[in-house]
């Protein structure tokens, strides 16, 4: 539900309608299960034998359902759909795990699906930064790993948070290298107690991408993630990435805009939101933080590059495939130590369905500001005052004066 407020609109007033919207806000019923109808050899063995993962987060609503499908069977992927109650997941597993046909993931009926997109994590791309200016160009050295087919272990569920943990390593990302998804959902709007602080609503997850310990090619390595978005639209236009800035950075300290990559659709869409922000400590914190820089979108089909396999070419069809866009981020600011310095960053991300969450002022906000504009405003009036009526009584004394 959206609640529209006009400049002007006396603070009470917008704060006791901030949190009428918060009660009205629907909350869902969540269940998660892990490999679910899969009866073949290949899900009966241990974790640690590269063992194919699906995880199925549903959240109930009261008129319908939102499912979040997360897996690394080929490409790492995140699948969304909003359903009808009546929907039924169907997993051919046979299919799935030889080419990720189409159609080996499905919703039955077929017309209870009412909208779905995927989020892809395609490449991890080391660039030597010989400038040290964080950012990746096109004259640097490019390594770009496909991140189709790694071997992903221990995949950890979490019932209790609804979260599920991937973990992966290869020699090409260093003996000890890992890079590790967790994936949380939520039954209600509000934000994690971490930084950066992300909103999330009743119809989002969150992702929490964890680099450590990974080879350094170079001297001035630093490293960046090239992510698409795929969704079927019914004509209300192109994948879009917007930058939206803020004056509050209370919640996440020293960053003062947000990204929203969006599907539009009719009457809802759905988006992948981020902060420029990411960390180079397990112990997030403002002096851990550093900058993530995002570069163009590409929404030219000819253009990008889809990867071969994933659950999202296990659900849609090539034709169904009519958003796509591609962006690339990148990690690091000029002169933090690249990468080999401390061998980590984590960053975040939400995607969701509907409109991507806004920030907004904050109560202390709205009192910081009102203070620092009504205190001089105070002192002014009350100063002017007190001069008007000191000038008043001298000139009735003058005139007292020259009565006499």
């Amino acid at each position: 539900m959206a609640l529209w407020v006009k400049r002007g609109t006396p603070l009470v007033f917008c704060i006791l309608l901030a949190l009428l919207a918060k009660g009205l806000a629907a909350d869902r019923k969540l269940s998660i299960t892990y490999n679910e109808q899969c009866d073949i050899p290949e899900c009966m063995g241990s974790h640690l034998d590269n063992q194919p993962n699906l995880v199925h987060v549903t959240g109930t609503g009261d008129n319908d359902t939102v499912h979040f499908l997360w897996s690394s069977i080929g490409t790492p992927t995140f699948l969304l759909a909003r359903t009808t109650h009546e929907a039924q997941l169907v997993v051919n597993w046979a299919a799935l795990l030889q080419d990720t046909t189409t159609g080996s993931i499905s919703f039955k009926p077929a017309d209870s699906v009412l909208y779905s997109s995927a989020l892809m994590f395609t490449k991890l791309i080391e660039y030597n930064d010989t400038e040290d200016d964080g950012m990746m160009k096109s004259k640097d050295v490019l390594v770009p790993t496909v991140l189709n087919g790694l071997q992903w272990q221990n995949t950890t569920i979490n019932q209790t948070e609804f979260s599920a943990m991937f973990n992966t390593s290869l020699g090409e990302l260093g003996d000890y290298g890992t890079i590790a998804m967790k994936l949380t959902a939520f039954s209600d709007s509000g934000r994690l107690t971490s930084l950066p602080h992300l909103p999330h609503t009743e119809n989002s997850t969150q992702l929490d991408l964890t680099m450590q310990n990974l080879t350094s090619n170079y001297v001035n390595t630093r490293f960046a993630l090239e992510m698409m978005v795929v969704g079927s639209s019914n004509g209300s236009g192109g994948v879009e990435l917007k930058q939206d800035t803020t004056i509050d950075d209370q919640y996440t300290p020293g960053t003062f805009s947000v990204l929203n990559l969006k599907l539009p659709n009719s009457p809802e869409g759905s988006y992948l939101q981020w902060k420029p922000v990411s960390y180079v400590l397990t112990e997030r914190t403002m002096e851990n933080a550093r900058h993530v820089y995002q570069y163009n979108l590409d929404t030219k089909r000819d253009q990008i590059k889809m990867p071969n396999a994933s659950i999202a070419h296990a659900f849609f069809s090539a034709a169904e495939m009519v958003q796509v866009g591609a962006v690339n981020i990148s990690f690091g600011i000029t002169k933090d130590g690249f990468f080999k310095k401390t061998n980590y960053t984590s960053w975040s991300a939400s995607f969701g369905y509907g409109k991507p969450p806004e920030e907004y002022m904050t109560l202390t906000v709205y009192i910081v500001i009102s203070v620092g504009l009504g205190l001089p405003l105070i002192i002014v009036v009350f100063g002017g005052t007190g001069v008007c009526i000191s000038k008043h009584r001298q000139k009735k004394r003058n005139r007292s004066l020259l009565t006499n």
